[in-house]
């Protein structure tokens, strides 16, 4: 789970990023308590929008150790002062975050609609297609409806293109 403030929706932000992102891994049974915290710690930074943003899809923690393994197995061989143990933390919760790390049970997408006004229009056109809707939020710019897998070329000339993003391993706003 991740906690960001984001440059579209704070203007300028003092680091050196252009985002504020504070990440925290979780359990399944830790979920409201990791969300309690994050929020807690985004009260330091009361001027700024957060968001709270999950991943769509699971992690496997076994491929992320091996990415970050290998990618430590690289720092070894760094110069003599690179200082890697003030990154192991940062590197483990960004080895989750990648693609490689997914769990490889059912995959979920989702299909962000930056047009409001065509949230039932969409929803109708997935009815009809059998596209399995697991989850769906109104967003500040659409709405957000979390699919599981399909056949993407669903979606071409269908009025849509353009409109509707897929994100196939994006993150959900939790808050």
């Amino acid at each position: 789970m991740l906690a960001m403030a984001r440059k579209k929706d704070n203007g300028k932000i003092e680091c050196a990023s252009e985002e504020k992102c504070i990440k925290r891994v979780f359990f399944d049974n830790q979920h409201d308590r990791t969300r309690d915290e994050l929020l807690a710690i985004t009260k330091i930074y009361p001027d700024l929008e957060w968001r709270l943003y999950e991943t769509v899809n699971y992690r496997d923690t076994k491929k992320a150790w091996i990415l970050m393994q290998r990618k430590m197995l690289g720092w070894m061989e760094q110069e003599e002062g690179f200082d890697w143990t003030k990154r192991i933390g940062s590197l483990w919760k960004s080895s989750l975050m990648k693609p490689e790390a997914r769990h490889s049970g059912d995959m979920q997408t989702i299909l962000d609609l930056d047009e409001k006004e065509k949230t039932e229009e969409f929803r109708e056109f997935l009815r009809i297609n059998v596209i399995d809707v697991v989850e769906e939020y109104s967003t500040p710019n659409g709405h957000h409806f979390i699919v599981k897998s399909f056949d993407r070329r669903m979606l071409d000339n269908t009025g849509f293109e353009g409109k509707v993003e897929i994100l196939k391993d994006g993150l959900k706003v939790v808050q």
